[in-house]
């Protein structure tokens, strides 16, 4: 009996919240993006079956009982070709023009259907996760690396192949006809002091973590739970570069705020993603050298109120299959 050989990611939004979107053949679904050789394993969402032990007092043996099942965090790299991914994260845009993207204060988003294939041996296989919320998203552009992505979903019901028909879908584009290209690594960074705006040309790497509070509560039954997301932490930002003038950083020493954005562009193309992290606080400047040379790399520790996005696509099209905001 051959194992299977091939695996496919991909996802869809939900048109009704907590209930699956992939149900038969023909599902319309969507890759997330690219993957380049770095990225090289998936993680599939999973169940966790909790035990109990006890002991009475004659025996050291333990009895095992059944504890609250716990539904596992899982998460997902790639290469984006769209910044869908900061749509999920943050939760407010408008409908099919992803121009601007901001957080959700009030109301809910739209989940997605999360699905893992395998195929190629005697016997195809599927898990997917429904209603998936985005809860964290990782970023790092670097130069000559492609821009990364690391988002962590929480998910209300898994399924697999024992619960649903096996659907063998085919492939889709990833997130959009017209995205053919991911975002290069190199971070264009700018901030603004003094309301006025200032590139550092130095900056060779960006990282980023945007974090979401959420809670759960599980049904009786154990089969599936229900996902809130509440509150952002604040933002962190981490920036490299290989300064050539150093008073760059004197004016961080002052305990000011300012509006940072790291923009990732296209390969050859005018089109961008851009972040800005508002109302930044510097936590701290570590640079680091071997003895005895000049050649120094500066890290700058920042940290954001909140994150927006802006973005310059490719095509005409109104994307709105693609970018969903609030549910209405």
């Amino acid at each position: 009996m051959p194992a299977n050989k091939t695996s496919r990611r991909c996802w869809a939004y939900e048109t009704t919240p907590r209930t699956s979107a992939i149900i038969e053949a023909n599902s319309v679904t969507y890759d997330f993006g690219e993957y380049d050789p770095s990225i090289q394993k998936w993680q599939v969402g999973a169940v966790e079956n909790r035990i109990l032990s006890s002991y009475v007092y004659n025996k050291r043996t333990p009895t095992l009982t059944d504890g609250r099942r716990k539904f596992n965090t899982f998460h997902e790299i790639f290469n984006p070709t769209t910044p869908q991914w900061l749509v999920w994260i943050l939760g407010k845009c408008t409908d099919g023009d992803p121009d601007s993207i901001e957080p959700l204060d009030t109301g809910y988003q739209y989940p997605l259907t999360i699905r893992h294939e395998e195929g190629g041996g005697t016997v195809d296989t599927f898990e997917q996760a429904v209603s998936s919320w985005c809860v964290s998203a990782y970023i790092r552009a670097a130069a000559r690396d492609p821009f990364v992505v690391d988002l962590e979903f929480a998910f209300e019901q898994y399924q697999d192949h024992d619960d649903e028909p096996q659907l063998t879908l085919a492939p889709r584009s990833c997130g959009h006809t017209a995205t053919v290209n991911a975002y290069m690594g190199m971070p264009t960074v700018t901030y603004d002091p003094d309301n006025t705006a200032v590139v550092i040309p130095q900056i060779v790497k960006a990282e980023s973590k945007i974090t979401a509070n959420y809670s759960t509560t599980l049904n009786g039954a154990e089969t599936a739970q229900t996902v809130y997301k509440e509150t952002f932490e604040p933002t962190n930002l981490t920036l490299q570069a290989i300064m050539e003038v150093n008073t760059y950083w004197d004016e961080f020493m002052d305990r000011g705020t300012q509006d940072w954005e790291v923009a990732v562009y296209k390969p050859a193309v005018a089109n961008y993603i851009k972040m800005k992290f508002v109302n930044c606080k510097h936590l701290k400047t570590i640079k680091e050298g071997d003895s005895f040379k000049g050649y120094y790399i500066s890290t700058i520790h920042l940290q954001a109120e909140e994150v927006t996005g802006a973005f310059v696509r490719e095509g005409t099209d109104t994307w709105a299959d693609h970018f969903k905001g609030e549910v209405t």
